[in-house]
Parts: structure tokens; C-alpha cells; sequence
């Protein structure tokens, strides 16, 4: 931390202002304490989306020491460095995700006496204690938080927050030396109780949160002390995910929203697809734009306003949450088109061929505490029907761009794929890498025109000089810092051959199928080698030097001739 904790503490605390320093903390009034304790679950040492084991030089020697291990075995084997040059434990898999490499299949930590001080103190984080909303979100995750069975008291609360937090403050600074927790517990000891106060109060002044809303299961909060400006951000948030921000809008210290700024970067990657639409589409007037899993509409009330010539739809199931985009994101004053329509409702629109864009942002919550429910996009929308109706939906030159966070990266492409390719569309993908939330990091792909801008350079310039300048900066940025953010898919099409009473599934792959009359249509399994004739089909995706592991990986329809009477069988 530095040469003493109280100099550091001292260093990281405001002081003078009286009205901040009377706040007091919301979990003062717990009796007895906050509602925890730790049930072993190993929810916490989930590596998904952004969250890391931070370790300094330290905690790595002292893990050795524990493990008993040379100290160059551990950093080689257990550790690792991320973009931004921090350590972190290295992970492993364990079903569709990833956890931290000391986790036991039991829950238990194998390093549990060295544990880095963010282990330690975990629940007692800053994101989670700035106010009682953000605890009971965390609490969808940690079933230990609520718990009858636990209390701790405020003191300990709020020394566990000072630690976490002075242990960022070094790390943030590329102090890799930091103190290990045991060492700045210690020194903790000499800090007088009245600046841990003090700090703790200013914290919940810096981190102040209020509600503006709360209709059903959705909650509109506003979260001060994260800007400089005094601007606070603006947050819809179900109940049933309340981790997940299903819509954001800056507001600036008057209260109004400030609609030339799209806060997310998933909704400005969306708003982005449009530099990707042929110019004479984007400057018809009788284009259109459809935003499906509006939420609030900000990144549609921003389309609006910048392209006032497009009609632009704005569609949600929930008519609350449309009604909160009028009453509190300002979307009364942009000229979108706010619709409570079903997603589905795309395929076979009336108007084929009628949309410049569609932007698919959709979503399900799982029913379990701290599933996975979350990633988009749900499981219907990389269905060929949805898929191949979408598709007619768009103008020529249109695009479809699709938020996905789904692990299965690959079968997401394909499916995607495998619509656009024979229309002659364009697959190209944009990586949001390191804003992933449960699940994986977040990434766009687009169904495009061919033409359309094929590199990030080319990508970024339709930004800066068309009527999207300045909505987009995190994209843009993105684009011209990070090249491979953006790429073009290669892949390839191909057909399904039918040998005598097979569908040759390629003849370097362990998997074939025998048609039976129970099925008329089927998935296509990717293959790699073919022999004999075609068979009629959309096709099938080839994966180059890969065994298939799943007959429903490619989510490509063949249709199946009715005379087929045999039965289904794979080896």
C-alpha cells in the first residue's frame, strides 16, 4: 500500500465537506450486522466476463510457500497476465465455464490460507456496498448473502471495505509488490477507528444511489459519483437479473438525459451497423430501422434524432418498459417509434424487404439463483425460421446485426451463417472484449452487403464522417486501437451428399445418420470429406480439422425425402 495503511488511507479520503460526512452507512440500521455467510457454493470464484483473481508478488510467494511449491513452478503453471498487463490466477474449465485453478469440485479453496486479499474480502466489495440494491443484486449470485445463518457486524464490514479497496488503489497504480492481506490487516491495526469512519462515509457520498423508479420487476436507479461532470448514470434493471443494466443513459446534474451520448457499448456496437448499411438504403426516406429488446430506447430515441428521415421502431414485450423510456430516458423526445411486439413477429412482416436494419438485442433470465439466463441472444433467434425471415425483412443493402454473449461462439456464427451466405450477405463480427458480464465477453455479428466497410479502418471512418460521428466513440476507439476487434468469417457452404442409405457425414468424422420416416426435416452435422450424390438441402457448414461432437451444432435444415424408411442410428 505504501509505507504506512494510515498514510494511504489519509491520501484516498476527502474531507470538509459536513453535509457528505453525516451520511450514514445503509447497513447501520442491520442489526447485528449484514446477512452473510459463506455456504462454500464456489459461485465467487467463477471467472466469467470480467471478473479475475488480481494477485501481486506477494500473494504469488505465499501461495508457493502454502503449496510448497518453487515459486517460478506456480507463476509458470498458476498464473497469468491480462491485456492490461495485471496478474491473475490462471483458470479451468468446468462445464460451460470457467473457474479460478485452485477451486476444489467440492466448492473449498485448495490455497485457502493464502487466499489474495480479493478472496478475502469478497462479498465486502465497493460495487457491493454502495448501497442496499447493488448487495441484493450481488445476492442473486452468492447465496450466502441474506443468510439467517450468518451476521457481520458493521465494523468488520467496513474494515474488509477499506482493505479491498486500498488494495485496488495499489494495484490500479502497478504496485505489483502490494501487501498480502494478512500483512495490511496488520497494519490496519494502528489505523484510529474515526478515519475508517471517515472513510466510509465518504464513500457512500462518492457512490450515492437513488431510485427513480419501480414498477413490477423493473427499477429505474440513478447512480451518482462515477463522473467527473457531476452527470450521474441512469439504469433499467429487472428484478429477476438485477446484475444485468438492460438500458443506460447519462443525465446530466439538471436532470435532463443527454440523448447525444449512448452510455452501453453493446447499444453504440449496435447503432454502429449502420455505417455497414449501402448508402443509398441509409439515405431513403422510406427506410426503416427496428430495434428488437429496445428496453428504454436509448440507443433507438438516439437513432432518431440522428437520422430523422428513417422511421425507427423501437420494440419491447414489456409495455412497462416503454413506458419508463418516455417517462424517464427521455425517448418522448426523440422521434422513435415505441411498439410492444413480440421479436417473432419479424417473420413474415407484411412489408418484406422493407428495413434498412434490424438490431437484435434479446434476451431470457434463467429460472435458477445466478444462472445463466441472461445471455443474448435467446435460444429461438438462431433458428433458420427467425434467421431466414429476418433476413427477407431487410432492404438490399439492409443489415442484421445480433448482440450475442453466447459461450458456443462458434454454432452462434454458423447459424448465422448459414442463412446469410446463400443470400449473398456478408458475415463480419465485432469483439467487445473485456465487458463481459455472466457468460462470455459480448460481441456483435453482422449480416452486411458484401461492399460494405471490411476492415476496422474502414469501419471507424464510416463513423467519424457520416451522421453517426460522435455516438459511437467507445466502438470507434475500439476500431482504431484494436484492428482485430473486427474481421470478416470465412466460411464455407457446402452439401450434404447421400450415399445409398447414408448421409455421409465426411470421412474423416466418426458420426453418420440413417434416415428414418419419423423425420422430415433434420440438422445438419458440419463435415469435412464427401462422397457420392447430392442430396437436396440448404447445406451444410464445413469445420475444417475437427471431429463433429454434436449433430445440432450447425442448426442447418435439410429436407428429407418422405420415402425414407429406416431407422435413425449414430455411431
Amino acid at each position: 500500500f505504501g509505507s504506512t495503511a494510515a498514510g494511504e488511507l489519509a491520501a484516498s479520503t476527502s474531507f470538509g465537506n459536513k453535509e457528505e460526512e453525516d451520511q450514514e452507512a445503509w447497513y447501520a440500521s442491520e442489526e447485528g450486522g449484514l446477512s452473510f455467510r459463506c455456504t462454500r457454493c464456489g459461485r465467487c470464484c467463477g471467472l466469467e466476463g470480467t471478473r479475475k483473481v488480481h494477485v501481486s508478488d506477494r500473494e504469488i510467494e505465499e501461495i508457493a510457500r502454502l503449496l510448497g511449491e518453487p515459486e517460478t513452478s506456480v507463476r509458470e503453471d498458476r498464473v497469468t497476465r491480462t491485456e492490461t498487463g495485471h496478474q491473475v490466477l490462471r483458470g479451468k474449465q468446468r462445464g460451460t465455464g470457467e473457474v479460478c485453478t485452485f477451486l476444489h469440485s467440492d466448492g473449498t479453496c485448495k490455497i485457502h490460507r493464502a487466499k489474495p486479499v480479493q478472496c478475502r474480502t469478497y462479498p465486502f466489495w465497493p460495487e457491493f456496498l454502495a448501497s442496499p440494491f447493488e448487495w441484493k443484486a450481488e445476492g442473486a449470485r452468492c447465496e450466502g448473502i441474506g443468510s439467517v445463518q450468518g451476521r457481520v457486524p458493521r465494523q468488520e464490514v467496513r474494515r474488509q471495505l477499506v482493505l479491498e479497496t486500498l488494495s485496488r488503489s495499489a494495484r490500479e497504480g502497478g504496485d505489483e509488490n502490494r501487501l498480502t492481506y494478512g500483512e495490511s490487516s496488520d497494519l490496519l491495526e494502528d489505523v484510529g477507528e474515526d478515519l475508517l469512519e471517515e472513510f466510509e462515509r465518504d464513500f457512500l457520498a462518492r457512490n450515492r444511489r437513488q431510485v427513480v423508479a419501480d414498477i413490477g420487476d423493473l427499477v429505474v436507479v440513478d447512480f451518482h459519483g462515477e463522473s467527473e461532470d457531476g452527470s450521474a448514470r441512469r439504469v433499467l434493471i429487472s428484478k429477476q437479473a438485477p446484475w444485468l443494466a438492460q438500458s443506460e443513459a447519462s443525465v446530466a446534474p439538471d436532470g435532463s438525459v443527454d440523448l447525444n451520448r449512448v452510455p452501453q457499448r453493446v447499444q453504440q456496437a449496435l447503432i454502429a451497423s449502420l455505417a455497414l448499411v449501402a448508402p443509398r438504403e441509409a439515405a431513403s426516406s422510406r427506410s426503416s430501422i427496428a430495434q428488437i429488446g429496445a428496453g428504454a430506447c436509448v440507443a433507438a430515441t438516439a437513432l432518431s434524432l440522428r437520422l430523422p428521415d428513417a422511421r425507427v421502431e423501437a420494440w419491447d414485450l414489456d409495455e412497462r418498459a416503454l413506458r419508463l423510456a418516455a417517462d424517464h430516458f427521455g425517448a418522448e423526445r426523440g422521434a422513435c417509434v415505441r411498439l410492444v411486439r413480440d421479436a417473432e413477429e419479424i417473420v413474415g412482416e407484411s412489408e418484406v424487404g422493407s428495413r434498412a436494419a434490424i438490431l437484435l438485442d434479446v434476451c431470457g433470465v434463467g429460472g435458477g439463483r445466478g444462472e445463466v439466463g441472461e445471455i443474448p441472444p435467446a435460444d429461438p433467434f438462431l433458428l433458420p425460421r427467425f434467421l431466414e425471415g429476418a433476413m427477407a425483412a431487410l432492404e438490399p443493402g439492409g443489415v442484421l446485426a445480433i448482440h450475442v454473449a453466447n459461450p458456443n461462439k462458434e454454432e452462434a456464427l454458423q447459424a448465422v451463417a448459414s442463412i446469410a451466405r446463400p443470400r449473398g450477405l456478408a458475415v463480419r463480427s465485432l469483439a467487445l472484449r473485456g465487458e463481459g458480464g455472466v457468460g462470455s465477453d459480448p460481441w456483435l455479428v453482422y449480416a452486411c452487403p458484401p461492399h460494405s466497410p471490411k476492415t476496422a479502418e474502414e469501419f471507424a471512418k464510416q463513423l467519424q464522417d457520416g451522421p453517426l460521428r460522435g455516438l459511437c466513440p467507445q466502438i470507434t476507439e475500439l476500431l482504431l486501437s484494436t484492428p482485430d476487434s473486427f474481421w470478416e468469417e470465412q466460411v464455407n457452404i457446402t452439401e450434404l451428399y447421400y450415399t445409398g442409405d447414408h448421409l455421409d457425414c465426411g470421412k474423416n468424422s466418426s458420426m453418420s445418420w440413417s434416415p428414418t420416416s419419423d423425420i422430415r426435416m433434420m440438422t445438419a452435422v458440419p463435415t469435412v470429406g464427401y462422397a457420392g450424390k447430392p442430396l437436396s438441402a440448404f447445406g451444410s457448414l464445413a469445420k475444417k480439422s475437427r471431429t463433429c461432437c454434436s449433430l445440432f451444432s450447425c442448426l442447418t435444415v435439410c429436407a428429407m425425402p418422405s420415402s425414407f424408411n429406416k431407422n435413425c442410428s449414430s455411431s
